[in-house]
């Protein structure tokens, strides 16, 4: 035989394989491609020509493959940009250069294209007894339609499921398929910030990605399995779409265990849609704990042809009862991150079930057991491995319909093209019990929107009931829901800034969600908790050697070089990822201290790309951990079993008495017995300790274990103390601190103004503590930085500039000014009371030479260098100058007290000796005097 023959047979049948059931051919390699930017397309009839030239491989995305116009300021992109001062701004001019065109908003691709663009291939047909050719796409982006030699087959645009084409009746040979696909919102608007579509994550990319193969089939087929377990029982209700009305035949149905072994064969007359299938052995069922997986094949024998098909699916029961979700009839909690489809090196998701076990990995090594897709839906792949390993899914049906052009209840397109999407989903991955959760999409617009959603949910809730519902994510209240997904449990909200309950009230850990959930007569889950922001990791711009790049980063850290603060990156993002911490640890704790809550869905455990920028994950936009905490630090407040306890407060004197309550909140596979310990330390010495035995428990929040007290008498000196509670392997723990009574030295002169005691004190060569009245900063020195103790929340680009503008402290501990006031790094709650009055000074207009005793970490968009506490020679006069006011203080403000009373020491001894010289009037110029 000719060497070249039979090499080309061995490559044609090594793409046309047979899986047993069916036979396929693969379409994955070299494909011809046009661009068709001026829409001619359609017009000059390329459905009937013949490409040449232009090359792509297939799985793939235009801008993979080099294809697309180059970013510029006039790129017309998919998505909302808030802040639009990278357009004009003098501040980016550098970055809307041809050349160095850099974005703030989000990671920018390497080429960008928005249109039509049309792929061809030529491939022979085999001979085949096979009656019908499928043509199944995975994955395109999106609107996509098929001529084969010419003659239409169809289009379709789900953006959430397989593209699925019936060819023609064709002979074996040639013959050309072109493929023309759209990704314009023209003709249906999910919206142009829905996480289906938006360049804020995974890009509006174009192209075909996952698996692509034509496939053989008899012309009486199965086209898909629903497996849906009959509640209460371990029956099952198996549904069959077919490929038509059935002729006399069987269809046999055979389930197999994990290790292959069939646990029952029944079989039934062909032409029904759905069978009830009693199963004579008890099966396992499927959860977080025992994600047990069984296949069952299906077998259509008609007319003397034989199809088979099988899935994978698992035995499960998800419902409400009363204001619990439950699983298996035992109640639940949902601890969810949202994925908001950020994939940086490909710009589209990963079709493969090992990358999304990796990410699952993730979620579930820091405790999550719930992933919300926002306003998108992942391919199969996804469902798989979260089968495999009991993660709970919600997906909603690509849509974020809150634009002008984009509402749903108006009888726009939106409207029924959100029940196709929807139930393109429920039929296609609905054999999946990780698929549990279900709503339109996120956050809606539209004054018919109630409504709407009213009827949608009634709609599915019947159409498919082993699935739970809800309206929007975020919002409105849909009475007939299955359960309530909204922003009222957590810390902070949009729009309330200072005023939020973390800013605004002094810590402590007796709170709870209680009376809210109370209102709300069933599951009540908190929608988008946290948003905490840490500063950019500047290390990671490496790590985006793919499609999509960190120029938005680059910008940021080019801006902190030019204000001479380059080598403060990594302690910026350190001391900053602690305070972020903090407060995750305080939103999740307080929602696990309520009784009834459903659950909560983190904006996220991995950092988000888009939007203005917004890197509020404890994981970078890789799923890789950022440094500062680790997954089992985090898992002590976010995992099956959480220890809390119930503190008043988290500063003290020393002739209180502490009174703390530990609880425990536990959703575990067992019951929970045994002994919680607990123990109170100062550094590593035991001051008190004890434990409590547990009366077993289970599927329960915030169960009292015992009260804990302590005289706080016999402490000497400032502390910090540290609340421990242990159970096994399982712990967590609360830091407060312990002052003794301050006494104030009257020695250094203290003013909250430069007045002319101040002035001849400075003079003589003595020393001034120099505190800033509240709001005194001018707006040239920083008056208008908003100062809070809380994190920056989502990022202000974003959100208009909302309050707080920093990122916390960062603290040289080790300075003598601080020797009195127990204090790390980074912001920690005995911070609150200061930074709750604090101005951010902006120490350029102080000296570039000065080095803070207390830096406030500002915003990466801004990167100015702001000071807490600084010292300065002024003449032969020592000032010391402190941007929250220590002057005027209550008996409460024990911080602010210890403060003062740790600065004047400092202050009184030798070791006060500023290096760093400026004249009277620099520091008279930072006030609005």
């Amino acid at each position: 035989m000719d060497k070249l023959l039979h090499i080309g047979l061995l490559l044609f049948y090594l793409l046309f394989t047979t899986t047993g059931f069916s036979q396929k051919l693969d379409l994955s390699g070299t494909w011809q491609v046009r661009v068709d930017s001026m829409d001619l397309g359609l017009k000059d009839r390329w459905f009937e020509q013949t490409f040449d030239g232009y090359e792509i491989s297939l799985p793939g995305s235009l801008t993979e493959n080099g294809y697309g116009r180059d970013v510029t300021v006039s790129t017309p992109w998919t998505g909302e940009i808030l802040d639009s001062s990278w357009y004009n701004a003098p501040r980016y001019t550098e970055y809307r250069q041809p050349g160095n065109i850099k974005i703030p908003f989000w990671l920018q691709p390497m080429k960008h294209y928005l249109g039509a663009a049309w792929y061809q291939r030529e491939i022979t047909l085999p001979e085949t007894t096979n009656e019908q050719i499928r043509l199944f796409l995975e994955r395109p982006h999106w609107q996509t339609t098929v001529w084969i030699d010419g003659v239409s087959v169809g289009s379709q645009n789900s953006l959430a499921t397989p593209h699925e084409f019936y060819l023609p009746p064709v002979t074996d040979g040639k013959h050309v398929i072109t493929i023309r696909i759209d990704n314009r919102l023209d003709t249906t608007d999910v919206g142009n910030s829905a996480h289906s579509v938006s360049d804020n994550t995974q890009t509006n990319w174009n192209g075909l990605v996952g698996s692509l193969y034509l496939e053989f089939l008899p012309d009486y087929h199965i086209q898909q399995i629903g497996v849906y377990p009959i509640p209460n029982s371990d029956d099952l209700t198996i549904a069959l779409k077919t490929s038509g009305a059935a002729p006399s035949g069987m269809v046999l149905f055979d389930v197999f265990d994990p290790s292959g072994e069939r646990v029952i064969s029944t079989q039934f007359p062909a032409g029904d849609s759905a069978y009830h299938v009693k199963l004579p052995v008890p099966l396992f069922h499927w959860d977080e704990f025992t994600p047990h997986l069984y296949t069952l094949r299906a077998e259509l024998q008609s007319g003397g042809e034989v199809h088979n098909k099988e899935v994978r699916f698992g035995l499960r029961t998800i419902d409400t009862e009363g204001r619990q979700i439950t699983l298996n009839n035992r109640p639940i909690f949902l601890r969810g991150t949202l994925d908001c489809a950020i994939f940086p090196k490909t710009g589209y998701p990963p079709t493969h079930v090992e990358a999304w076990k990796s990410i699952f990995e993730t979620v579930k090594s820091y405790g999550l057991n719930h992933v919300r897709y926002h306003s998108w839906c992942p391919p199969e792949a996804a469902f798989d491995a979260a089968d495999e390993m009991g993660v709970y899914l919600q997906v909603e049906a690509s849509a974020w319909a809150n634009t002008i052009t984009s509402k749903i209840g108006d009888g726009n397109p939106i409207d029924a093209y959100i029940y196709d999407e929807t139930r393109d989903i429920l039929d296609t991955y609905g054999h999946h019990p990780s698929l549990c959760l279900i709503a339109y999409g996120n956050e809606p617009g539209g004054k018919n929107q109630k409504d709407y959603l009213t009827e949608y949910v009634r709609y599915f809730q019947e159409y498919d009931p082993t699935r739970i519902y809800t309206g929007g994510a975020g919002w409105p209240f849909v009475p007939n829901a299955d359960f309530y997904l909204h922003a009222g449990p957590r810390l902070q909200h949009w729009g309330a800034g200072l005023s939020s309950s973390i800013n605004s009230l002094p810590p402590q850990t007796m709170d709870d969600y209680d009376e809210l959930i109370e209102s709300i007569e069933m599951p009540y889950i908190s929608h988008e908790m946290g948003q905490w922001c840490v500063y950019p990791d500047f290390e990671e711009i490496s790590e985006y050697t793919g499609v999509l790049k960190a120029n938005n980063f680059e910008i940021f850290q080019e801006e902190l070089r030019r204000k001479g603060l380059g080598h403060l990156a990594t302690s910026y993002l350190d001391a900053s990822g602690q305070l972020q911490v903090l407060c995750y640890k305080a939103d999740m704790e307080k929602s696990m201290r309520t009784r009834e809550m459903a659950g909560f869905q983190l904006l996220g455990l991995q950092d988000f790309s888009g939007q203005g920028t917004a890197p509020i994950g404890v994981v970078n936009a890789f799923w890789q951990p950022k440094g500062y905490v680790t997954s089992d630090e985090f898992k002590s407040f976010c995992d099956t079993t959480v220890l809390l306890a119930r503190l008043p407060k988290r500063t003290y004197t020393t002739d209180e008495v502490l009174e703390a309550t530990l609880e425990i909140s536990h959703y575990g596979q067992e019951n929970l017995k045994g002994n919680v310990h607990w123990s109170i330390l100062a550094a590593d010495v035991v001051l008190d300790a004890g434990s409590f035995l547990i009366t077993p428990f289970n599927r329960k929040s915030a169960v009292e274990q015992g009260s804990i007290t302590l005289d706080l008498s016999s402490i000497q000196e400032p502390q910090i103390l540290t609340l421990k509670a242990k159970m096994g392997e399982i712990s967590n723990e609360w830091d407060f601190w312990v002052y003794p009574e301050v006494e104030i030295s009257d020695e250094i002169y203290h003013s909250n103004w430069l007045d002319k005691k101040a002035r001849k004190v400075l003079r003589k060569g003595g020393g001034v503590l120099y505190s800033l009245p509240k709001n005194s900063l001018g707006k040239q020195a920083g008056g208008d930085i908003g100062v809070g103790f809380s994190s920056i929340f989502w990022n202000t680009a974003y959100t208009s500039g909302q309050k707080p503008h920093t990122l916390g402290i960062l603290a040289n501990p080790d300075h003598p000014a601080l020797r009195e006031f127990p204090t790390s790094y980074h912001s920690d709650w005995q911070w609150w009371d200061l930074m709750s009055r604090a101005s951010a000074i902006d120490l350029d207009k102080v000296s570039p030479d000065l080095k803070p005793i207390v830096r406030i970490i500002d915003d990466w968009f801004e990167n100015r260098d702001l000071g807490l506490l600084f010292e300065v020679q002024v003449g032969k006069g020592k000032l010391l100058v402190s941007s929250v006011d220590l002057k005027n203080l209550g008996s409460d403000q024990l911080p602010s007290r210890q403060m003062l009373k740790s600065l004047i020491a400092y202050m009184a001894s030798d070791a006060f000796q500023p290096e760093v010289k400026v004249n009277l009037m620099t520091i008279e110029n930072l006030t609005n005097e």
